[in-house]
């Protein structure tokens, strides 16, 4: 076998390996972008604070993407991959996420382009599939569930005894009550499930009620 001959068969295997490594690039990317719109879609259904941040849920798309490039291209080579690590190093995340969930739709998004950028698909699929079913099925039974509420009602005196009857139904603790003249301000800890918060429209529709304010407490306030 001569030189040419030999030259030739390296360069057709370096070839096909290339071809093949397109292919599964491209199907690696194109896995990653569904995932990342399926990240994208549990994380919209089932938020539950007082402001959806769109732009955080578009990020969890464009880092599924591009956690699936890099461990694609470090993959391939040694010599790229300790360049990657020394460079990203450096890259230092200044921004707070207060919501705990938050952070875990953060993490999912890396795994899902970490197993999707080794080639291991169905690692990527399957775990977000029962990791979308497992959140969706607490942030839905959740509903059902009692929390606390401070409840807050500005009233006359004429209206005590009625606000008193019904929250009697529920259980609950007078929090502080502030009495300037006739005008009452009292703030109830209630403790109901969202199904059963009508109570709240009952007592502002009793005469002598100025106003009443119902809060959410998970952790931190949710309005």
């Amino acid at each position: 076998m001569t030189f040419r001959d030999i030259f030739k068969n390296s360069f057709l295997r370096n070839w096909e390996a290339a071809q093949a490594s397109s292919y599964e690039l491209v199907v690696s990317l194109a896995i990653s972008v569904l995932v990342g719109l399926f990240i994208y879609y549990i994380y919209k259904i089932t938020y539950t604070g007082a402001v959806y941040n769109k732009n955080f849920n578009i990020s969890l798309i464009a880092i599924t993407i591009l956690i699936t490039a890099i461990i694609a291209t470090i993959s391939s080579n040694i010599v790229l991959s300790l360049g990657m690590v020394g460079a990203l190093s450096i890259v230092r995340f200044r921004t707070a996420i207060k919501d705990p969930l938050d952070l875990t739709y953060m993490f999912w998004a890396i795994t899902a382009g970490i197993s999707i950028g080794a080639k291991i698909w169905i690692v990527a699929v399957l775990s977000s599939i029962i990791l979308a079913a497992v959140i969706v099925i607490l942030s839905k039974t959740g509903h059902f569930r009692k929390n606390w509420f401070l409840f807050i009602v500005k009233h006359d005196s004429s209206s005590d005894e009625e606000i008193k009857k019904i929250l009697s139904k529920y259980s609950h603790n007078m929090k502080s009550r502030v009495i300037n003249n006739d005008e009452i301000e009292t703030i109830y800890e209630v403790k109901a499930s969202k199904s059963h918060v009508g109570f709240a429209t009952q007592i502002a529709q009793i005469q002598g009620v100025q106003s009443t304010t119902l809060v959410e407490y998970r952790g931190d306030y949710q309005y």
